[in-house]
């Protein structure tokens, strides 16, 4: 089983993107929401300008030698 990876999902139901859902769910991630929200109202962002630590979430993908699918 694969999965969809949207920091913007986990922030709009208060979980904490990086570390802990990317730890969590590492290992079968494919493809890659490339969306931010703000914890304090869950309205979606520019990538990058919210809380869903979309650079560290593409750092440790990068690190991960990852190749699926970001949109």
């Amino acid at each position: 089983m694969r999965a969809t990876f949207d920091p913007a999902n986990f922030v709009q139901c208060k979980v904490e993107v990086y570390p802990h859902a990317f730890e969590l769910l590492k290992d079968y991630i494919e493809y890659v929401h490339v969306k931010d929200a703000k914890f304090s109202d869950g309205s979606v962002t520019v990538a990058g300008e919210s809380d869903g630590r979309i650079k560290d979430v593409i750092a440790a993908l990068k690190r991960r030698g990852f190749c699926g699918f970001c949109q």
